[in-house]
């Protein structure tokens, strides 16, 4: 299969690498009659879900050499690798909104204060959605050196936000840059863009590989099933690790979320030797029980024989690290 580049259709739009289909407009409000009607007893957890508060003093040390990673929630990492400290989708205000009083709230806090952000090499994004792109986390790094990595059309987004033009730099699929030890790729995703009712698609989503001499990452955004993964997994894997977006998942959008089971088929076809899961736990986006997502991944894993790493928001985790409880499991 060619590595096809994002093209745009007659009407300006980015286009998926395959069809795609998705709720219009009109359907809209049916789907949030549904979601606001909907049983909200198993979608949100029914005790506190632990968080270890991150020390800023962290960031005042050296980036590791090695994959050394901080889940913040939902898809929200910092990561360090090849001397390099990242921020992917870093969300880490209350809503995932364009207004802090309104739209989905954090289940849990953040595990850092955005304002306690320092010594961040680059931030790298998947797409605009706002559970992806937090305004206050750019516009605080917008004062800094902080470089950004980001889909084509994201940096008019943040240039209007105060970042520095030459800091940003835009990738089309199979896009490759070099960022001090670490090439970072742009490689596709089955999903949409938007901040708005009237922007749709007019920025473009990707999935991103991060790879140095020693180590292979993949960061999967969001995403739908697609045959991309092993084209993904035949030109740049094997990876050491994924990172799997599992939840927000419905049939109504099936072609833009992927379900677990599909992570998992995912991970195998990028050739991933452990899996890192996000995009979970910290905002209710749909109507699923909030641990559907990862219990029903550890199911799928087990049979597959693929080794998850399930750490708890905030903690430090390497590449070696083994799971310790299954510490979203109130009931038992």
């Amino acid at each position: 299969m060619p590595l096809n580049k994002a093209l745009k259709d007659n009407k300006n739009k980015y286009q998926n690498p395959i069809p795609t289909t998705m709720a219009s407009f009109s359907e809209m409000p049916a789907i949030l009659k549904r979601y606001w009607n909907a049983d909200s007893k198993n979608r949100k957890p029914s005790g506190l879900i632990p968080v270890i508060q991150m020390d800023p003093k962290i960031l005042d040390y050296p980036p590791s050499e090695d994959i050394q990673i901080y889940w913040m929630g939902h898809t929200s990492l910092l990561l360090e690798t090849g001397g390099r400290r990242y921020l992917l989708d870093p969300v880490l205000s209350e809503r995932a909104s364009m207004s802090q009083s309104i739209g989905p709230k954090r289940m849990h806090p953040s595990p850092i204060a955005i304002n306690d952000l320092k010594n961040i090499d680059a931030v790298i994004l998947s797409h605009d959605h706002y559970d992806h792109l937090d305004y206050h986390v750019m516009k605080a790094l917008s004062k800094t050196g902080t470089l950004f990595y980001v889909p084509v059309g994201v940096g008019k987004i943040l240039q209007g936000w105060g970042c520095n033009r030459e800091n940003i730099f835009e990738l089309n699929w199979w896009d490759e840059i070099n960022d001090g030890a670490n090439k970072l790729i742009a490689t596709p995703a089955r999903h949409f863009s938007g901040r708005g009712l009237t922007n749709r698609n007019t920025t473009l989503w990707c999935s991103w590989c991060i790879i140095n001499t020693k180590n292979r990452i993949y960061f999967g955004g969001d995403s739908g099933i697609m045959p991309q993964y092993e084209d993904i997994g035949n030109e740049f894997g094997p990876f050491d690790l994924t990172i799997m977006p599992i939840g927000a998942y419905d049939e109504a959008w099936h072609d833009i979320h992927i379900f677990p089971f599909e992570a998992v088929d995912a991970h195998i076809k990028l050739k991933g030797k452990k899996m890192l899961p996000v995009h979970w736990a910290t905002f209710n986006l749909a109507f699923h029980p909030w641990s559907e997502p990862i219990e029903q991944l550890l199911n799928e894993a087990d049979k597959k024989g693929i080794e998850l790493i399930t750490p708890i928001v905030g903690e430090q985790i390497t590449i070696d690290y083994k799971s310790k409880s299954k510490w979203w499991n109130f009931d038992n």
